[in-house]
């Protein structure tokens, strides 16, 4: 390296240094100008890309850098990392690959190959990376955390045990693993939703959910809640909220009945699968009643489907749900059913509400029941998993709520 290539290089470090970008990019870019096979000003300039959120350029940085040397190990850990950053699960994957051919792992390596294994739902080969990563650092949270999911998922739950206690030893304030361990262990009577758990699962399962839930699963839940509110409402809904929206999959159902719909989601990496579809005005990261407590707006449809089984206590929920509804608004929710307790935790991690206990919280915050159907919403480990479809309508009058379901014999 000359003595003019050796004093940008290092005057484009100390500025990235100071986050003096513009500086850095400069003095890289003349290293260029003077040796365009420059690779560690190449990858620089792919990290400064990725700072300013310009992915494709960072690819393009990278790929430069490798085209001069293939085993650049800094160029292909980095471009492997910006796929995985933009859920490109596969390039990442084809990255540390060939990383592994020329260079040993790291930690982090060995744990975003486990992001993007468990992602495309390659269980076997995201156990064995985790593994990987606890050879290396036995108390890393998030793998621990992960590797108990994947066991969890598959049934192992006496493996999943010792992980998440490894897990909260290392970081106590590690939420997700202590509803999993407090649900496994039967730990408490009724253990606290983990809005933290619900973040990761999605987030972890967020690329391959349509394909998984429609032909594995079979979910039927958009389509059913679709039919229903036309039976019910012919005309087209001003404003509605697909509370816990997911990926969109209610989305094209209700894109054709409303002028101004909206989605709010918890997970980021779901919600980056609905913006695909087109159908929503406004996407919205958020937990739901967050959401609902800090909006002002109404809407004539509230729909919340597959969001109150991650729910234990539902008294928050309608009491923040119930304001934001119009007059003679709709709310159309789905619950997995509790046959004995008003509501509990199952072995899915997910809640069950006994019917009786959601009828009296809706009935209470002024919402009249309009329709109720259980159906099969989707298959689960081989069986049938039935909830109950619920639709409620707000602004409905005591007189008319009892001329419509003819309780009031004084009114005859």
């Amino acid at each position: 390296m000359t003595n003019e290539i050796a004093a940008h290089f290092y005057a484009g470090l100390e500025a990235m240094m100071e986050e003096a970008f513009q500086e850095a990019e400069f003095h890289f870019q003349y290293v260029l100008s003077l040796k365009p096979d420059n690779v560690p000003s190449l990858v620089n300039l792919g990290a400064l890309a990725l700072k300013r959120d310009f992915a494709q350029e960072a690819v393009n940085y990278f790929t430069q850098a490798l085209v001069f040397n293939p085993t650049h190990a800094d160029a292909r850990r980095n471009i492997a990392a910006t796929f995985l950053h933009y859920d490109r699960f596969e390039n990442a994957l084809t990255h540390y690959k060939e990383l592994e051919k020329y260079h040993t792992l790291e930690r982090d390596d060995w744990y975003n190959m486990g992001v993007a294994h468990m992602s495309l739902g390659h269980f076997v080969e995201a156990i064995n990376c985790y593994e990987q990563v606890l050879i290396i650092q036995p108390t890393h949270t998030a793998a621990l955390n992960n590797l108990a999911a994947i066991y969890i998922r598959q049934g192992q739950r006496e493996r999943a045990i010792p992980l998440l206690k490894l897990a909260l030893e290392s970081q106590p304030s590690d939420d997700s693993s202590r509803f999993m361990l407090n649900v496994l262990e039967k730990n408490a009577a009724q253990p606290r939703e983990s809005q933290e758990y619900v973040k990761n699962l999605f987030n972890n399962y967020a690329v391959n959910f349509d394909q998984h839930v429609i032909t594995t699963l079979k979910y039927s839940l958009p389509k059913k809640s679709a039919e229903i509110l036309k039976d019910f409402y012919s005309g087209r809904f001003s404003r509605v909220l697909d509370l816990g929206c997911g990926t969109g999959l209610s989305g094209v159902g209700l894109r054709a009945m409303s002028d101004h719909l909206t989605g709010v989601d918890l997970s980021a990496k779901m919600l980056a699968q609905a913006r695909l579809k087109n159908c929503y005005d406004i996407l919205i990261e958020e937990e739901v009643i967050t959401f609902l407590n800090n909006t002002h707006d109404t809407y004539d449809l509230i729909q919340v489907l597959d969001v109150l089984p991650y729910f234990g206590d539902l008294n928050g929920f309608f009491a923040s749900v119930s304001v934001r509804l119009s007059s003679e608004g709709f709310l159309l929710l789905s619950v997995e059913m509790s046959e004995d307790e008003i509501w509990k935790i199952q072995d899915s991690m997910r809640f069950c509400h006994h019917p009786d206990y959601v009828l009296t919280l809706a009935d209470a915050h002024g919402l009249k029941l309009r329709h109720q159907e259980i159906l099969t919403a989707r298959q689960e480990n081989g069986q049938a998993l039935e909830v109950l479809l619920i639709l409620f309508q707000a602004g409905m009058t005591a007189v008319s709520a009892s001329l419509r379901f003819g309780q009031n014999d004084d009114l005859l």
